[in-house]
């Protein structure tokens, strides 16, 4: 994939990274970056700069971009933390299923479970 020309995307309409699209569930473009492979982190950074509260926004299920990073299994620790630095609470949001993220950790388990799930009690511990 090639991430330089989503970059140059963002950076010439800067509303893509705080529109969510009715064709995807509602979800912003850091819901759908999280969710995919090999995500450059200056990427990451540069759309949460944009749009703040893409960090907290919710989809139709329900679920914040943390969700769907702790549902990726190739999303690295790092992204986790930024998600959770940049909105804390996020750690303790329920998905419209009921599910926070702790949960999604469990069901998925991979190769990075076991630091998501510390990841996520940390930020979260009750």
């Amino acid at each position: 994939r090639d991430w330089s020309k989503c970059t140059d995307a963002v950076s010439k309409h800067p509303e893509i990274a705080s529109t969510p699209s009715p064709d995807h569930g509602n979800k912003t473009l850091l819901h759908l970056l999280v969710s995919a492979r090999n995500v450059p982190h200056n990427l990451l950074l540069m759309v949460i700069s944009m749009a703040p509260t893409s960090v907290g926004a919710v989809d139709n299920r329900g679920y914040l971009p943390l969700h769907y990073g702790v549902l990726n299994t190739d999303c690295n620790a790092e992204t986790i933390r930024l998600l959770l630095e940049c909105h804390r609470s996020g750690a303790a949001h329920q998905g419209a299923d009921g599910n926070v993220p702790l949960h999604l950790a469990f069901s998925i388990g991979g190769h990075r479970w076991e630091e998501t799930v510390r990841i996520l009690i940390d930020a979260h511990p009750g």
